[in-house]
Protein backbone atom coordinates (compact mmCIF):
# COMPACT_ATOMS: atom_id res chain seq x y z
CA UNK A 1 0.00 0.00 0.00
CA UNK A 2 2.99 2.34 0.09
CA UNK A 3 2.22 3.30 -3.54
CA UNK A 4 -1.26 4.51 -2.65
CA UNK A 5 -2.04 7.79 -4.39
CA UNK A 6 -5.51 8.59 -3.05
CA UNK A 7 -6.79 7.96 0.49
CA UNK A 8 -10.33 9.13 1.14
CA UNK A 9 -11.82 8.16 4.50
CA UNK A 10 -14.20 11.07 5.07
CA UNK A 11 -17.55 10.73 6.85
CA UNK A 12 -16.62 7.77 9.04
CA UNK A 13 -16.22 7.23 12.78
CA UNK A 14 -12.46 6.96 13.08
CA UNK A 15 -11.06 8.20 16.38
CA UNK A 16 -7.65 8.64 17.93
CA UNK A 17 -4.60 10.36 16.52
CA UNK A 18 -3.50 10.46 12.90
CA UNK A 19 -0.81 7.74 12.77
CA UNK A 20 2.69 8.84 11.78
CA UNK A 21 2.83 5.79 9.51
CA UNK A 22 0.68 7.76 7.10
CA UNK A 23 3.86 9.65 6.26
CA UNK A 24 5.22 6.50 4.63
CA UNK A 25 2.84 7.01 1.72
CA UNK A 26 5.33 8.89 -0.40
CA UNK A 27 3.18 8.66 -3.53
CA UNK A 28 0.08 10.14 -1.89
CA UNK A 29 -1.57 12.98 -3.82
CA UNK A 30 -4.99 13.26 -2.15
CA UNK A 31 -5.62 12.73 1.57
CA UNK A 32 -9.11 13.22 2.95
CA UNK A 33 -9.80 12.40 6.61
CA UNK A 34 -12.58 14.97 7.04
CA UNK A 35 -15.69 14.43 9.19
CA UNK A 36 -14.31 11.89 11.66
CA UNK A 37 -13.50 12.05 15.39
CA UNK A 38 -9.74 12.33 15.08
CA UNK A 39 -7.87 14.06 17.89
CA UNK A 40 -4.33 14.97 18.87
CA UNK A 41 -1.91 17.01 16.83
CA UNK A 42 -1.18 16.92 13.11
CA UNK A 43 1.88 14.68 12.52
CA UNK A 44 5.16 16.56 12.14
CA UNK A 45 6.29 14.25 9.35
CA UNK A 46 3.91 15.35 6.60
CA UNK A 47 6.84 16.76 4.63
CA UNK A 48 7.82 13.11 4.00
CA UNK A 49 4.93 12.91 1.51
CA UNK A 50 7.35 13.07 -1.41
CA UNK A 51 5.00 13.76 -4.29
CA UNK A 52 3.54 16.72 -2.42
CA UNK A 53 6.87 18.15 -1.27
CA UNK A 54 9.11 17.62 -4.30
CA UNK A 55 9.02 20.71 -6.55
CA UNK A 56 10.42 18.63 -9.42
CA UNK A 57 7.72 15.99 -9.24
CA UNK A 58 6.29 15.63 -12.77
CA UNK A 59 2.62 16.07 -13.57
CA UNK A 60 1.11 12.68 -14.43
CA UNK A 61 -0.14 13.52 -17.89
CA UNK A 62 -0.09 9.89 -19.01
CA UNK A 63 -1.99 8.43 -16.06
CA UNK A 64 -5.76 8.36 -16.07
CA UNK A 65 -7.99 7.42 -13.14
CA UNK A 66 -11.08 5.32 -13.68
CA UNK A 67 -12.63 6.41 -10.40
CA UNK A 68 -13.99 9.68 -9.09
CA UNK A 69 -12.95 11.34 -5.84
CA UNK A 70 -15.05 13.93 -4.05
CA UNK A 71 -12.99 16.95 -2.96
CA UNK A 72 -14.06 20.16 -1.25
CA UNK A 73 -12.01 22.98 -2.70
CA UNK A 74 -12.73 26.71 -2.68
CA UNK A 75 -15.87 26.03 -0.62
CA UNK A 76 -17.27 23.87 -3.44
CA UNK A 77 -17.55 20.08 -3.35
CA UNK A 78 -17.06 18.36 -6.65
CA UNK A 79 -15.97 14.99 -8.01
CA UNK A 80 -12.57 14.85 -9.67
CA UNK A 81 -11.98 12.15 -12.30
CA UNK A 82 -9.72 12.94 -15.24
CA UNK A 83 -8.44 16.08 -13.50
CA UNK A 84 -7.39 13.99 -10.50
CA UNK A 85 -3.92 13.43 -11.97
CA UNK A 86 -3.23 17.16 -11.58
CA UNK A 87 -4.60 17.52 -8.03
CA UNK A 88 -2.72 17.65 -4.72
CA UNK A 89 -5.06 18.01 -1.74
CA UNK A 90 -5.21 17.51 2.05
CA UNK A 91 -8.51 17.79 3.94
CA UNK A 92 -8.46 17.23 7.71
CA UNK A 93 -11.53 19.34 8.45
CA UNK A 94 -14.35 18.59 10.90
CA UNK A 95 -12.32 16.68 13.46
CA UNK A 96 -10.96 17.44 16.96
CA UNK A 97 -7.33 18.08 16.04
CA UNK A 98 -5.39 20.41 18.33
CA UNK A 99 -1.97 21.93 18.71
CA UNK A 100 -0.06 24.11 16.27
CA UNK A 101 -0.04 23.94 12.50
CA UNK A 102 3.23 22.05 11.89
CA UNK A 103 5.87 23.70 9.75
CA UNK A 104 6.18 20.42 7.84
CA UNK A 105 2.83 21.12 6.20
CA UNK A 106 4.22 24.30 4.67
CA UNK A 107 6.91 22.27 2.91
CA UNK A 108 4.28 20.61 0.72
CA UNK A 109 5.01 22.98 -2.14
CA UNK A 110 2.83 21.10 -4.65
CA UNK A 111 -0.29 21.28 -2.50
CA UNK A 112 -3.21 23.10 -4.13
CA UNK A 113 -5.91 22.55 -1.51
CA UNK A 114 -5.45 22.62 2.27
CA UNK A 115 -8.51 22.44 4.52
CA UNK A 116 -7.95 22.38 8.29
CA UNK A 117 -11.25 24.02 9.22
CA UNK A 118 -13.51 23.09 12.17
CA UNK A 119 -10.86 21.73 14.51
CA UNK A 120 -9.25 23.05 17.73
CA UNK A 121 -5.94 24.18 16.26
CA UNK A 122 -4.04 26.80 18.27
CA UNK A 123 -1.07 29.07 17.82
CA UNK A 124 -0.39 31.28 14.86
CA UNK A 125 -0.46 30.92 11.10
CA UNK A 126 3.13 29.93 10.21
CA UNK A 127 4.82 32.59 8.03
CA UNK A 128 6.42 29.73 6.06
CA UNK A 129 3.03 29.36 4.39
CA UNK A 130 4.55 31.51 1.65
CA UNK A 131 6.51 28.45 0.49
CA UNK A 132 3.31 26.80 -0.74
CA UNK A 133 3.42 28.59 -4.07
CA UNK A 134 0.78 26.43 -5.77
CA UNK A 135 -1.84 26.76 -3.03
CA UNK A 136 -5.21 27.77 -4.49
CA UNK A 137 -7.59 27.07 -1.61
CA UNK A 138 -6.75 27.61 2.08
CA UNK A 139 -9.34 27.11 4.84
CA UNK A 140 -8.46 27.57 8.52
CA UNK A 141 -11.91 28.68 9.67
CA UNK A 142 -13.46 27.70 13.02
CA UNK A 143 -10.33 26.99 15.04
CA UNK A 144 -8.57 28.72 17.96
CA UNK A 145 -5.79 30.34 15.95
CA UNK A 146 -4.36 33.57 17.31
CA UNK A 147 -1.85 36.28 16.48
CA UNK A 148 -1.53 38.35 13.32
CA UNK A 149 -2.10 37.33 9.73
CA UNK A 150 1.43 36.91 8.34
CA UNK A 151 2.28 39.30 5.52
CA UNK A 152 3.91 36.38 3.72
CA UNK A 153 0.42 35.07 2.95
CA UNK A 154 0.21 37.75 0.29
CA UNK A 155 3.01 36.00 -1.63
CA UNK A 156 0.69 33.17 -2.64
CA UNK A 157 -0.17 34.39 -6.12
CA UNK A 158 -2.28 31.32 -6.95
CA UNK A 159 -4.52 31.70 -3.89
CA UNK A 160 -8.11 32.10 -5.02
CA UNK A 161 -9.96 31.13 -1.84
CA UNK A 162 -9.08 32.09 1.73
CA UNK A 163 -11.12 31.51 4.88
CA UNK A 164 -9.68 32.58 8.24
CA UNK A 165 -13.04 33.31 9.86
CA UNK A 166 -14.11 32.29 13.39
CA UNK A 167 -10.69 32.32 15.04
CA UNK A 168 -8.89 34.63 17.47
CA UNK A 169 -6.65 36.41 15.00
CA UNK A 170 -5.64 39.97 15.83
CA UNK A 171 -4.15 43.11 14.33
CA UNK A 172 -4.66 44.68 10.93
CA UNK A 173 -5.38 42.69 7.79
CA UNK A 174 -2.35 43.18 5.54
CA UNK A 175 -3.56 45.45 2.75
CA UNK A 176 -1.02 44.20 0.27
CA UNK A 177 -1.28 42.30 -2.99
CA UNK A 178 -4.42 40.20 -3.38
CA UNK A 179 -5.13 39.79 0.35
CA UNK A 180 -7.17 42.96 0.10
CA UNK A 181 -9.29 41.46 -2.68
CA UNK A 182 -10.90 38.82 -0.47
CA UNK A 183 -14.33 39.60 0.91
CA UNK A 184 -15.55 40.19 4.46
CA UNK A 185 -16.44 36.51 4.82
CA UNK A 186 -12.76 35.51 4.70
CA UNK A 187 -12.02 37.30 7.98
CA UNK A 188 -15.23 37.60 10.06
CA UNK A 189 -15.54 36.62 13.74
CA UNK A 190 -11.98 37.45 14.68
CA UNK A 191 -12.80 40.05 17.33
CA UNK A 192 -9.37 41.68 17.45
CA UNK A 193 -8.86 41.73 13.69
CA UNK A 194 -9.50 44.98 11.84
CA UNK A 195 -9.04 46.82 8.61
CA UNK A 196 -10.52 46.44 5.12
CA UNK A 197 -12.41 44.50 3.95
CA UNK A 198 -13.95 44.05 7.43
CA UNK A 199 -16.80 46.47 8.03
CA UNK A 200 -15.50 47.45 11.46
CA UNK A 201 -12.67 49.41 13.03
CA UNK A 202 -10.18 48.45 15.70
CA UNK A 203 -12.44 49.60 18.54
CA UNK A 204 -15.11 46.95 18.19
CA UNK A 205 -17.16 44.54 16.19
CA UNK A 206 -19.55 46.11 13.70
CA UNK A 207 -20.59 43.86 10.90
CA UNK A 208 -19.65 40.35 12.00
CA UNK A 209 -23.17 39.21 12.72
CA UNK A 210 -23.24 36.61 9.94
CA UNK A 211 -24.38 33.27 11.24
CA UNK A 212 -21.86 30.45 11.24
CA UNK A 213 -24.38 28.31 9.38
CA UNK A 214 -24.15 30.57 6.35
CA UNK A 215 -20.65 29.28 5.75
CA UNK A 216 -20.65 25.73 7.03
CA UNK A 217 -24.25 24.59 7.41
CA UNK A 218 -25.68 22.97 10.51
CA UNK A 219 -25.16 19.50 11.92
CA UNK A 220 -28.38 18.16 10.43
CA UNK A 221 -27.21 19.13 6.95
CA UNK A 222 -23.90 17.39 7.54
CA UNK A 223 -25.68 14.30 8.84
CA UNK A 224 -28.02 14.25 5.86
CA UNK A 225 -25.06 14.59 3.51
CA UNK A 226 -23.25 11.72 5.22
CA UNK A 227 -26.31 9.47 5.03
CA UNK A 228 -26.58 9.97 1.28
CA UNK A 229 -23.02 8.71 0.83
CA UNK A 230 -23.65 5.21 2.16
CA UNK A 231 -23.41 1.79 0.56
CA UNK A 232 -26.74 2.10 -1.22
CA UNK A 233 -25.24 4.01 -4.14
CA UNK A 234 -22.05 3.77 -6.22
CA UNK A 235 -19.14 5.63 -4.76
CA UNK A 236 -15.36 5.49 -4.53
CA UNK A 237 -14.70 6.87 -1.07
CA UNK A 238 -11.61 4.76 -0.55
CA UNK A 239 -9.51 4.29 -3.66
CA UNK A 240 -6.00 3.53 -4.74
CA UNK A 241 -4.26 3.50 -8.09
CA UNK A 242 -5.84 0.10 -8.71
CA UNK A 243 -9.37 -1.31 -8.61
CA UNK A 244 -10.14 -1.16 -4.91
CA UNK A 245 -13.41 -0.21 -3.22
CA UNK A 246 -14.08 -0.52 0.49
CA UNK A 247 -17.52 -0.72 2.00
CA UNK A 248 -18.53 2.40 3.89
CA UNK A 249 -20.69 0.11 6.00
CA UNK A 250 -17.52 -1.56 7.26
CA UNK A 251 -15.76 1.73 7.94
CA UNK A 252 -18.68 3.40 9.67
CA UNK A 253 -18.10 1.34 12.83
CA UNK A 254 -15.98 3.19 15.36
CA UNK A 255 -12.35 2.29 14.83
CA UNK A 256 -9.01 3.74 15.78
CA UNK A 257 -7.39 5.17 12.66
CA UNK A 258 -4.06 3.92 13.95
CA UNK A 259 -5.39 0.35 14.21
CA UNK A 260 -6.91 0.60 10.75
CA UNK A 261 -3.75 2.02 9.28
CA UNK A 262 -1.47 -0.58 10.84
CA UNK A 263 -3.49 -3.16 8.94
CA UNK A 264 -3.62 -1.08 5.79
CA UNK A 265 0.05 -0.25 5.44
CA UNK A 266 1.08 -3.90 4.97
CA UNK A 267 -1.60 -4.82 2.46
CA UNK A 268 -0.60 -5.55 -1.15
CA UNK A 269 -2.35 -3.72 -3.97
CA UNK A 270 -4.78 -6.52 -4.79
CA UNK A 271 -8.54 -6.75 -5.02
CA UNK A 272 -10.00 -7.23 -1.51
CA UNK A 273 -12.12 -10.25 -0.52
CA UNK A 274 -15.72 -10.26 -1.69
CA UNK A 275 -17.03 -9.32 1.75
CA UNK A 276 -15.23 -5.96 1.51
CA UNK A 277 -16.53 -5.04 -1.93
CA UNK A 278 -19.12 -2.31 -1.97
CA UNK A 279 -22.64 -3.63 -2.51
CA UNK A 280 -24.52 -1.93 -5.36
Amino acid sequence: MVELKVLNLQFNSFYGEIPVSICKLGYLRVLNLAHNNLSGSIPLCFDNLTTMSDPKYPVQTNNSYWFGVEVQMKSITQVYTSALRYLFSIDLSNNKLNGDIPTGLTRLCNLENLNLSQNDLEGGIPPEIADMKRLESFDLSINQLSGPIPRSLSELDSLGYLNLSFNQLSGPIPSIAHLSTFTNESYIRNDALYGPPLSKNCSGDHGQSEDIHNQHGDDSAVAERASTMGCDRPHHEFVSALDIEWSRELLMSALSLDAFFRGLIGLPLVKPPRCFINRR
